[in-house]
């Protein structure tokens, strides 16, 4: 048999899929690169030179961070034409596709559509990181909910791309411009939303809650623990994304120039009845979701959800110059559906559309944490001695509970303490107002019982007297019962005292000794005569 007649052997699956991937790489490096040049030429400095020469520049050509951003963009590219292929449109939206209708394609659909599979990508595992985790309940409900919500948002982004490129193919002018002005609408309306946050207070604390990798704590526990590592950087990709659509402007305006209807596409008529559409929409979006996140940064208001079709429609009426039908409300629904959604949003929910609770983070709760203990929770591990992430948290708060009990305790000792001193002290008040009463109760009796005796004044027995005296009666005798009557007054007199201060002893001194005084003698003794 010759050698002539000997088949080639078919090339190996392997080798076929790994050229496949090489040219699939190179494609997307090559239009990453041409993206990234479009960018270059708008540069002010840089508008006169061609993609050639500025593939030369020396600012270009020797630096490292453009050729990370056209690896960045050609990742985006690649997965993005990866999730259109799925569904068919990994090809031309049509045979005779027109070059505008290429790039916005290549360079913005499928560069964003492949930035939102990667972010998916992300949310996916932080969910389920979150599902299978053990720790904070309440953080975990909180991850689980974010990474819920932020999957729908970007799966309805990337809906909206599969439906731009369906209305490009069907040659469609209303809806695809429609769908292109949501694609802008849909980058300012969280573009919106992230300033709002910047300028309240609820958006504010916030940021400075991821900012700390700390959730807020509880009522009189220590604060919780630090979100997972994946959620975070969803965060930041999710906030670098929304500062790069900012320029989506610069890549859905030229398919705003097209109208399918016209002989042709390109014509200046349609070019400004499309950039037109866009103008009113941004403007009137971004107005009115600026006034509903600041309205509603305080408090919810449902009231307002019932003025989203008036917006809508009034919208629309300016949008299509008056001239509405049902076709040109959905379209016009469809470009101002982001501003409708975030908008009704801040109506229903208010400042908890932040996840945030406001309460007020105490120094004391830091305290009160073993902070020995925290590198190993922000690990994610296990903690010291065998306990897990619940465990341990529950004995932190099991630990500040006995300080609270502990505390309570010495106040109440204190306070019963301090009752008692003033006790004390009134007592010593009354003693002392006894004493003062029976020093001068003693006093007056001393010095009544020493004082000098008048001598009797002499009876001088005049003839009346005299005459009405009996007859027999000795003066003699008469003075000296004068003289007794006298001194029993005088024993009355100190008797009456005496009493007074035994009195006195027993009603304001009833925990004092009581000093028995005979009757008609004073304290020191002395007994009258």
């Amino acid at each position: 048999m010759d050698v002539g007649d000997v088949e080639e052997p078919a090339p190996v699956a392997g080798s076929r899929a790994l050229r496949a991937c090489r040219g699939e790489f190179r494609f997307a490096w090559e239009e990453s690169e041409e993206l990234m040049l479009e960018f270059a030429a708008h540069v002010p400095a840089w508008r006169q030179l061609s993609h050639s020469e500025l593939r030369r520049h020396r600012l270009l050509r020797l630096n490292p961070l453009w050729f990370l951003c056209i690896l960045g963009c050609a990742c985006c590219i690649l997965l993005g034409h990866g999730f259109h292929s799925v569904f068919c449109q990994g090809g031309a939206v049509r045979a005779d596709e027109f070059e505008v209708e290429r790039r916005a394609r290549i360079w913005w659909v499928y560069c964003y559509s492949g930035g939102f599979v990667g972010t998916v990508l992300v949310d996916i595992v932080a969910l389920l990181s979150a599902l299978a985790s053990d720790g904070d309940a309440e953080e975990r409900n909180r991850t689980i909910r974010s990474c819920v919500v932020a999957i729908l948002i970007q799966l309805w982004y990337m809906i909206g791309d599969l439906h731009l490129l369906f209305r490009m193919s069907r040659k469609d002018t209303v809806l695809m411009h429609a769908s292109a002005i949501s694609r802008v609408t849909f980058g300012a309306a969280f573009l919106v939303t992230f300033a709002i946050g910047l300028l309240t207070p609820a958006g504010q604390a916030v940021f400075h809650r991821w900012a700390e990798g700390r959730p807020d704590p509880k009522e009189g526990g220590p604060p919780g623990p630090p979100p997972p590592r994946e959620t975070a950087i969803t965060w930041m990709i999710r906030l670098a994304f929304c500062l790069f659509m900012v320029v989506a402007y610069l890549g859905y305006t030229p398919l705003l120039e097209l109208d399918y209807s016209d002989a042709e596409p390109l014509a200046q008529n349609a070019a400004q009845r499309g950039i037109w559409k866009l103008k009113v929409a941004l403007v009137a979006g971004v107005v009115v979701l600026a006034a509903e996140g600041f309205m509603f940064s305080r408090g919810p208001g449902l009231y307002m959800l019932a003025a989203q079709p008036f917006f809508v429609l009034g919208t629309a009426y300016l949008m299509e110059d008056g001239r509405l039908s049902a076709r040109r409300l959905l379209a016009a629904l469809s470009a101002l559906l982001p501003f409708v959604v975030v908008g009704s949003g801040f109506a229903a929910c208010g400042p908890a559309l932040w996840e945030m609770r406001r309460k007020a983070l105490s120094h004391g709760a830091y305290q009160d944490t073993d902070l020995a203990l925290m590198p190993a929770l922000m690990k994610g591990h296990g903690h010291p001695g065998g306990l897990g992430t619940n465990q341990w948290w529950d004995a932190q708060h099991q630990k500040v509970a006995r300080k609270d009990e502990d505390i309570a305790e010495r106040d109440k000792n204190i306070l019963h303490l301090q009752a008692r001193l003033d006790g004390l002290e009134q007592e010593a008040l009354v003693k002392d107002d006894w004493c003062r009463k029976r020093d001068e109760a003693a006093m007056l009796t001393v010095a009544a019982a020493t004082a000098p005796e008048k001598a009797p004044v002499p009876v001088v027995a005049s003839e009346s007297k005299a005459s009405t005296e009996a007859p027999g009666e000795d003066p003699t005798e008469a003075t000296t019962q004068a003289k007794m009557e006298t001194d029993t007054v005088q024993v009355d007199r100190m008797d009456v005292e005496t009493a007074d201060v035994q009195a006195v002893s027993k009603e304001e001194g009833p925990n004092m000794e009581t000093v028995a005084v005979p009757s008609g003698c004073n304290l020191f003794g002395a007994c009258g005569a």
